[in-house]
């Protein structure tokens, strides 16, 4: 019989013990200094069967998801090795602190912790949703203590590495003859896209926006050639039809993305329908900035954007509900735009349940995550850059291409 198995042995029994005296506190630090060494021993199954004790303790004394407990938790997690004994206690973990915060994916520093966790260890794909959970309170917590406001930058970071990561291992594809950094430009704007959307989802404007700038910001550091060649590039975004300014004026970045160009159009238009409806008390958004969404919609629709026509099909209709008043339509087939032009002619604007349109009425939208990203054959933006001056639109409104010129 080995030390670990009978060190854990002796742990649950003495757990067993305080638990019925109640002493919680006991019985909290019995099996947390019992799996911390146990895992530093390499006892896999031992330390985190502890560590999914802790968890259950923690349930049974209510402990409150603070500081102190949720750094044992993460500490754990740490020092556990990469397999299904660790997601089973980064699981528990995140359902005591769902129940104990009230937050619909629980503690964003727990959520925050643990995806950059993953991220350290190159796993991006299992620290997304955690880094998004971690960027989206409730509005009702956006205030709250529970959520770290670095968040946004950490995520904007880690998906900034994830290209970057992905496009080296492209280069090893075979017949593949591009360098890292022209397929890192072909894949920036499908990043930005599967970052931005769910926090927009979400309604997390603060984050979104924190989110964009920073991923924008860096990302035309280190590829200075994406921009246009126009001036002034950035550009101030301009509301359609005479709309008065965002109460925060979004600089618009000009490259030769569609993707890019079209994740910042939406977050303004987005932006720009928020500061209407928090202005008039929740009024339908009128008619101008409507037809300046579909605008920008069809154009990308047109430019063949990177993300998954299917992810792209649920979340742009979403998106139009909850901020721009469209009623979504049942799915029937077709593509997203027809499917939100059909349900615009058909059903109304104000269509759909009583506040559904909302942003002062929040409510909960699920979505599937984005599939794992594809870095497409698609030409460099930043060659095609050099020889164009045309990009993201002024958001003027009926239905035409949005040009700058």
């Amino acid at each position: 019989m080995s030390s670990g198995y009978e060190l854990h042995q002796k742990l649950r029994t003495k757990t067993v013990r305080q638990l019925k005296k109640k002493d919680y506190e006991g019985a909290i630090k019995s099996l947390y200094d019992g799996s911390k060494q146990l895992l530093s021993d390499k006892e896999q199954g031992s330390g985190c069967d502890l560590a999914c004790y802790l968890v259950d303790v923690y349930t049974q004394g209510q402990i409150k998801s603070d500081e102190q407990s949720r750094t044992r938790l993460v500490e754990l997690i740490s020092l556990a090795a990469p397999d299904f004994w660790r997601k089973k206690v980064i699981d528990a973990s995140i359902r005591w602190s769902v129940a104990t915060t009230g937050a619909p994916a629980g503690d964003g520093y727990l959520r925050l912790a643990i995806a950059e966790i993953l991220s350290k260890e190159g796993d991006y794909l299992a620290s997304e949703p955690h880094y998004i959970a971690a960027c989206s309170p409730p509005p009702a917590m956006a205030s709250s203590d529970l959520f770290a406001p670095h968040a946004p930058k950490s995520f904007a970071c880690m998906m900034l590495d994830w290209l970057a990561a992905h496009a080296s291992e492209a280069t090893k594809e075979p017949g593949e003859s591009r360098a890292a950094e022209s397929i890192e430009r072909v894949g920036a704007g499908a990043f930005a896209l599967r970052g931005l959307l769910p926090l927009l989802l979400a309604r997390a404007m603060t984050n979104s926006r924190a989110f964009l700038n920073i991923y924008i910001s860096r990302l035309v550091q280190k590829h200075p050639n994406l921009l246009l060649p126009v001036k002034p590039n950035p550009k101030p975004f301009s509301p359609p039809g005479g709309m008065p300014a965002p109460e925060s004026p979004q600089q618009l970045y000009l490259t030769a993305s569609p993707d890019l160009n079209f994740a910042q159009m939406a977050f303004a238009m987005i932006s720009q329908a928020v500061d209407h409806k928090r202005r008039t008390s929740g009024a339908r958004v009128p008619d101008q900035l409507r037809d300046g969404w579909l605008a920008i919609v069809r154009q990308y629709e047109r430019e063949a954007g990177g993300l998954d026509d299917d992810y792209m099909a649920e979340v742009l209709p979403q998106l139009g509900s909850i901020y721009f008043d469209i009623q979504p339509s049942r799915p029937q087939g077709g593509n997203f735009m027809q499917d939100m032009l059909g349900s615009l002619m058909g059903g109304g604007a104000g269509g759909g349940a009583p506040g559904a349109g909302s942003s002062n009425q929040p409510r909960t939208v699920a979505v599937k995550s984005a599939p794992p990203p594809v870095i497409s054959k698609a030409a460099d933006p930043g060659q095609a850059a050099a020889g164009s001056a045309s990009g993201p639109g002024d958001a003027s409104g009926g239905g035409e291409d949005l040009d700058l010129d």
